[in-house]
């Protein structure tokens, strides 16, 4: 289950085996991409995986190693997002200096990071 205080709209999440786009939330239930009305306990989070990476427009460096190139948001200077399976946390990285580490493993909190960050989506391919 996701803790409903880690949700936004426009996360995505796994509901009974499928991948879910999160339209609204209220205090019950989330609304799902079809309309449908389901409970925050059936909601369950999107591993981080090689394939979700990619989806992500993250590229692989070595196999262990994924990233992702951004801009903050009201700044010229880009980032970057490194992601190591090896060990499940992401790396804000800038003019080559890791600012900060954190452990994730699951979608919803690399999309809420991105937005954080960038105060845009993260673009993602079809699930």
């Amino acid at each position: 289950m996701i803790d409903k205080k880690e949700l936004r709209i426009g996360n995505w999440a796994t509901v009974f085996g499928h991948h879910v786009k999160i339209v609204g939330l209220h205090f019950a239930y989330a609304k799902i991409f079809d309309g449908a009305d389901q409970h925050y306990e059936v909601l369950q989070p999107i591993p981080l995986t090689p394939e979700i990476l990619e989806k992500c427009g993250f590229k692989t460096i070595d196999g262990l190693f994924f990233r992702l190139v951004f801009q903050y948001a009201d700044s010229d200077y880009p980032c970057e997002l490194a992601y190591g399976t090896d060990k499940e946390y992401v790396q804000v990285v800038r003019n080559f200096t890791s600012a900060a580490d954190a452990p994730f493993k699951f979608l919803h909190q690399l999309q809420n990071l991105y937005f954080a960050l960038t105060g845009e989506e993260l673009k993602i391919d079809k699930l």
